[in-house]
């Protein structure tokens, strides 16, 4: 790449990518700023054109399925890291680490399979199947949001002593 050339990676599965001269496109610093915390979906609708971007309000519909899924063991293990560890900070930090790492897996199950993770909250994730990535089939979105469901509960997910 030359100097000033940025390439953009979307939040959870980089799933698209464009590289672009800086200078010849000062709008696209907004957005590797954004891209690296939104959804392809979100990213997409923002590019006009190769290497020109409108960040601007918008709203879509579309079918699909729903994934809702979170770290089940979350609260034991930040009390069983408060005590062993006796200290909350490091305790905090602990938590931290063991939570990206889970969540990093959670993501990489969704993206592989044609979801696209739409929000973090907390130790959850909340991914989208949309119809059209599996030939415009709500019945195949469907099918593939509920093997991913089950792919993450066969994840071996440990934080220290505690399977999550």
């Amino acid at each position: 790449r030359g100097r000033g050339a940025v390439r953009l990676r979307c939040a959870g599965c980089g799933a698209m990518e464009i590289e672009a001269e800086l200078d010849r496109h000062p709008e696209l610093q907004k957005l590797s700023v954004l891209g690296s915390l939104v959804p392809a979906r979100v990213l997409s609708h923002h590019l006009v054109r190769e290497g020109e971007c409108q960040l601007v309000p918008f709203s879509e519909e579309y079918d699909g399925a729903v994934l809702f899924a979170d770290i089940s063991g979350f609260s034991s293990l930040a009390e069983k890291l408060a005590k062993d560890l006796n200290c909350a900070a490091n305790a905090a930090e602990n938590l931290s680490s063991y939570i990206g790492k889970s969540l990093e897996m959670m993501v990489q199950a969704v993206c592989k399979k044609g979801g696209d993770v739409i929000k973090f909250a907390g130790d959850a994730i909340l991914a989208v199947f949309p119809a059209e990535k599996f030939n415009s089939s709500l019945e195949e979105a469907t099918l593939c949001c509920v093997k991913v469901a089950l792919d993450l509960l066969e994840l071996e997910l440990r934080a220290g002593g505690v399977e999550l």
